[in-house]
């Protein structure tokens, strides 16, 4: 399964360097002018914080051995939120490089991974260190899968299993130093399914990631994942084995903190569904190479769109 890793909506404050900017609250009545001080204040942004760990992302429920990577952009981040308020941040772009291993145990029945995501953030603002790039490592996820049922010779699979994201990075998205959020512990209890009709393959996952302190929001996962076989090489020695092109719908439902436009709450998080479109090629050297596109359906829009590359090999 591709995933979406879509970014949630989060309030953070920025400490402007010089006079700066304080976006009105929502006009009463309309068109209540924009106000700039002369002194130095801060300013709230909706800025984006992109949960460190999903595990649909570039996932399988089948308990197997590989070497993973994932590549994800995200285009515009929390731009709709962001002039709806005046915020001083435009052009919002982040970077994520994953990097991880997955391993088998007791008889390749269960198995256990690790996850490392490298974040870079970049905006545009005229107000003097309120924007520029930042780059860090994220925080460290691992989690265990413990096959149910399984049918490895159908390629099909009824698992379930357990994450946790420690707070091992900084509490910002990419380090960037203007922005302030929140930084727990996060447990991410799931179930996953995968069943074959010849070509044919369905993918679901069913997840709730829970951090370990009220203040931070609670979300619950609902991923489902729709491919099918287009062309298998009939010779077993070919360079490319298969191609499937894949559909996904992607449900991120915010149990709590859940009003994207609340300006006091800081994990204010909007539901969010995505739509994912993609293509997997399999190669002879049992490595995938995955491309797809995530677009959010739904509104107040996280970014306007996610572009993918997955590398996974087996072994």
């Amino acid at each position: 399964m591709f995933g979406d890793v879509a970014p949630v909506s989060r309030l953070a404050i920025l400490q402007a360097t010089q006079p700066g900017f304080v976006p009105p609250p929502p006009p009463e009545p309309p068109n209540r002018p924009t106000r700039f001080p002369s002194e130095r204040m801060k300013s709230a942004a909706f800025v984006p914080s992109v949960r460190n760990f999903k595990i649909a992302d570039n996932q399988t429920p089948m308990p197997v051995d590989r070497i993973t990577y994932s590549f994800n952009f995200f285009d515009d981040v929390n731009g709709a939120i962001n002039k709806r308020f005046n915020v001083p941040l435009s052009q919002i772009q982040a970077y994520r490089h994953v990097f991880g291993f997955e391993k088998t145990f007791f008889d390749k029945n269960a198995s256990f991974g690790m996850r490392l995501p490298l974040n870079t953030l970049t905006a545009n603002s005229p107000i003097r260190n309120l924007g520029q790039t930042s780059t860090s490592l994220g925080d460290l996820s691992a989690f265990v899968k413990y096959a149910l049922w399984i049918d490895r010779e159908q390629g099909r699979v009824l698992s379930t299993g357990l994450a946790i994201t420690m707070p091992t990075g900084p509490a910002t998205f990419g380090g960037a130093n203007y922005l302030r959020g929140l930084h727990y512990t996060n447990l991410q209890p799931f179930l996953g399914a995968q069943w074959t009709w010849g070509n044919l393959y369905a993918i679901n996952f069913t997840s709730i990631d829970v951090p370990t302190s009220s203040r931070d929001v609670t979300i619950l996962y609902e991923d489902f994942s729709l491919g099918y076989f287009l062309y298998r090489n009939p010779n077993p020695n070919g360079f490319i084995r298969s191609i499937a092109p894949t559909l996904e719908t992607h449900v991120n439902i915010a149990l709590n903190h859940n009003d994207p436009f609340d300006r006091g709450d800081i994990t204010a998080t909007s539901q969010v569904v995505g739509l994912t479109e993609g293509v997997n090629v399999f190669f002879k050297n049992n490595s995938v190479i995955s491309f797809g596109v995530v677009e959010p359906v739904t509104g107040p829009r996280p970014f306007n769109i996610e572009a993918m590359l997955l590398f996974n090999t087996f072994f």
